[in-house]
This record gives structure tokens, C-alpha cells and sequence, in this order.
């Protein structure tokens, strides 16, 4: 099992941004290196095989249980994107990526979810010391 790195989460962002890049090629009718059966499945991804890995303790969390819904939402909303735009209904297609749209949100809640979910790791890692009494120098306490 994996821990939980922040800089992981902070990639697969980037990563899904490259996604929705490639989902609006593939409207415009571009050649798309996307595969449908693969793409709908949330755990085809890096990002989405790194949940699969962490450990069960991990995995118990609310953030993890948010980030895992909303990662699989987004494949499904992706791949009916992407179904759209090879069924040549890419007025339906973008349609569907409109900022009312479900994946538009779901998206943007995935994105948020995943930010709030590094920041929390980052700052589990970086606690601060403990307060501890101290004395002037030269002085000793009674």
C-alpha cells in the first residue's frame, strides 16, 4: 500500500486538465488517443490506480471517499463527452462541457476536492513543534 503524497494529488490535476484538453480535440473532430472502454473507468488513470493502492486506513477518509466519488463521476461524464463527439454530436458534446453543465461542476468540484485533500496531507506533515516553556538565559527558575 501507498501513503498519501500531496505532490501526487497536485499532478493528477494537471493530469485531468490534459484530459479535458483532449476531450475538446476530440470534439473539434481532432484524431483522439483516447479509448472509450478505458477512459469511462475511473481506475484506468495513474491517478485513479493510485487511489486503488493507498492503504485501507487512508482509503476510510472523508477526503478520500469524496475525491474516489467525484474522480469516477468525472470519467463518467468524460466518456459520455467523448461518446458525443464520435457519434459526430459535438454541438451536444460541448454542450455538455458548458460551465452549467455536469461535468463542468464535477469537474470543478474534483479539482477542489483534490486541492483541499494535498493541503490537508501538506499540512499533517508540517506540524509545528509543540510550545515549550522557556527561560531567560542566566536566570534560574524558582
Amino acid at each position: 500500500m501507498r501513503t498519501i503524497e500531496g505532490e501526487e494529488i497536485k499532478h493528477a490535476i494537471e493530469v485531468h486538465g490534459i484530459c479535458e484538453h483532449r476531450l475538446v480535440r476530440a470534439i473539434k473532430g481532432e484524431t483522439s488517443e483516447l479509448h472509450l472502454e478505458r477512459f469511462e473507468l475511473d481506475d484506468s488513470c495513474d491517478f485513479g490506480r493510485w487511489l486503488s493502492s493507498l492503504s485501507t486506513t487512508d482509503q476510510a477518509t472523508e477526503h478520500f471517499k469524496e475525491v474516489r466519488a467525484l474522480h469516477a463521476t468525472f470519467h463518467k461524464e468524460a466518456a459520455l463527452i467523448l461518446r458525443l463527439a464520435r457519434a459526430g454530436q459535438s454541438a451536444a458534446a460541448k454542450e455538455a462541457m458548458t460551465a452549467g453543465g455536469v461535468y463542468a461542476r464535477v469537474s470543478g468540484s474534483l479539482t477542489a476536492a483534490m486541492l483541499g485533500w494535498a493541503e490537508s496531507v501538506q499540512a499533517q506533515r508540517i506540524k509545528p513543534a509543540p510550545d515549550r516553556p522557556s527561560s531567560s538565559p542566566g536566570r534560574m527558575d524558582t
